[in-house]
């Protein structure tokens, strides 16, 4: 099958018409920073540039481990199995290897050095399948290097050993940085974990184990059909997956759309596909799923408008008499302003209820408020944005799980850890608070581990939201591996809301994400 030929399947499936693409522009290079590459693999024929080994200079950068190898064939491997082929394999797209690891950890060192190997060959996109409790000064030093150049730079969200839940690993928690997380089909959950509709409602959400906090922007699946090598199983799942789909989206998207800065491929990227299906996850406030049938309508050649409406968030709070206010923030992604309605189709077989709004300009948003009168607080609600010339349906739609806003009138939103660097006893921890009530409220804010908190006082307007950071220092003789950090709101002498989440206190060690499946068995062949 040809490459035209190829895409214009894929685009047929989705709808969008003729099947054509975008005048394609020079190779676009992805910086793999894993544990190298077998250069002979036959799939791995014409989708790679010469390795570099950034752990052992001057020494081959063969791959043992095969994690790097795997990742290489997700980006841009050439084999005939559709299965198989790497997500950017049909656009002119090459891998650079760069061996920073063995399989086991990498150092920032290392990692800094392969940062600046990958921008002077002039690297569109960075995959980094790795995480660490920390950063250094160096590594966060290079990564804004990486964005002051203009290249994208995808990292994996982290893992969680524990229900308390966990922040983004470095280097995900770099402003600049993809942060990405693995998803899973499961039950809609309530935000007191129980299930909804005995189980029966299901959605995609974060696979468990998996980091998902305010940070987190991307999440896509942990499954992947590797290509084929002796002593690996059939199928792998981890981070590494996630990160390796979410750089062969980047680079497709970089290929066809060169003409747009990287801050705006960025903003596609996270953007095409919809919300988690399981909303109201207030711990989430940044992470959508994945999409790549929405960033292939990017990619795809068009006459006319590019405007591309999505939803980017819902709210809830109370109305008169009971009623369950849902608000629908809707945004404009596209380069073309558009008039459209919002849906909303109540739980059970009642008829849909519409709301018109005017015409939203490109990067503009707007919120619609809708009330359900009588509604069971573990329902499920459909929300859907239409609008004729919207491009990309795949962000058009989500589910809401029809429970109250928190009856304290103050919810936390978006928890996350700013800038925990090895060597230092300072950290400091974000969030956004939501004021759900009708008045204005007086509030102290406590942030901290154990005895040392940050401390702030604020004025919440009603209905209105305030972004707050606290610093705080990490204690001195902490002789564990973790501890619980403690969010905690209080007015009128009273604590109004709660959150939390573990901190590593490892070093910055940096270690691949494939769950171990695919580690231990290649390691043991």
């Amino acid at each position: 099958m040809s490459l035209v030929l190829r895409l214009a399947v894929g685009i047929l499936a989705l709808g969008t018409g003729a099947p054509v693409l975008r005048a394609q522009s020079p190779e676009v290079v992805v910086a793999l920073l894993d544990t190298g590459v077998d250069e002979k693999h036959p799939d791995l024929a014409g989708a790679l540039l010469p390795a570099i080994n950034a752990l052992d200079p001057g020494k081959p950068a063969d791959d043992p481990a095969l994690h790097g190898t795997v990742l290489a064939g997700l980006i841009a491997g050439r084999s005939a199995n559709p299965e198989i082929r790497g997500w950017a394999a049909d656009f002119p797209v090459r891998v650079l290897p760069i061996k920073v690891s063995d399989g086991e950890t990498a150092k920032a060192a290392t990692l800094v050095a392969a940062i600046d190997a990958a921008l002077r060959e002039k690297a569109s996109v960075i995959c980094l399948a790795f995480t660490a409790p920390a950063s250094t000064a160096e590594l966060d030093a290079a990564l804004d290097r990486a964005e002051k150049a203009g290249v994208i730079v995808i990292a994996a969200a982290g893992h969680v050993s524990h229900d308390f839940g966990g922040f983004d690993s470095e280097p995900a928690a770099h402003s600049w940085v993809v942060s990405c997380t693995a998803s899973r089909e499961g039950p809609l959950k309530l935000p007191d974990g129980k299930g909804v509709a005995a189980g029966l409602a299901r959605g995609e959400c974060a696979l468990a184990g998996c980091a998902a906090t305010g940070e987190t922007e991307l999440m896509l699946s942990s499954e992947a059909t590797p290509l084929p090598v002796k002593g690996l199983p059939e199928q792998v799942r981890g981070l590494s997956v996630a990160c390796a789909r979410a750089a062969a989206l980047a680079a497709l998207l970089r290929a066809s759309r060169r003409e747009l800065p990287a801050a705006r491929i960025r903003e596609i990227l996270v953007t095409a596909g919809g919300l988690p299906e399981s909303p109201g996850d207030q711990a989430t406030e940044r992470l959508r799923r994945g999409s790549r049938e929405g960033v292939l309508r990017w990619a795809a050649k068009r006459e006319g408008p590019d405007g591309d409406l999505y939803v980017a968030g819902v709210q809830r709070a109370f109305a008169p008499k009971g009623a369950l206010r849902v608000q629908v923030e809707v945004g404009n992604l596209g380069g073309t302003s558009l008039t459209g309605r919002v849906e909303l189709q109540p739980p059970g077989a009642g008829a849909a209820m519409t709301v018109e709004f005017k015409e939203l300009a490109p990067a503009k948003r707007t919120i619609v408020d809708f009330e359900l009168p009588d509604v069971a607080f573990d329902a499920v609600a459909l929300v859907r944005v239409v609008a004729e010339g919207d491009i990309n349906p795949e962000n058009n739609a989500t589910r809401v799980v029809c429970f109250p806003p928190d009856e304290s009138g103050v919810e936390i939103h978006g928890l996350r850890l700013i800038g925990r660097r090895e060597g230092s006893t300072k950290a400091t921890v974000g969030a956004r608070l939501r004021n759900t009530g009708g008045e204005a409220r007086e509030i102290e804010v406590v942030a901290g581990i154990g005895e040392s908190a940050g401390k702030d006082r604020l004025t919440l307007p009603a209905g209105g939201f305030a972004d707050v950071e606290l610093d705080f220092e990490l204690p001195d003789e902490l002789e564990l591996t973790e501890a619980p950090l403690v969010f905690s709101v209080r007015s009128g002498g009273a604590q109004v809301a709660l959150a939390g989440a573990m901190v590593d206190l490892g070093p910055a060690e940096f270690v691949p994400r494939f769950d171990g499946i695919l580690l231990e068995r290649s390691l043991r062949r």
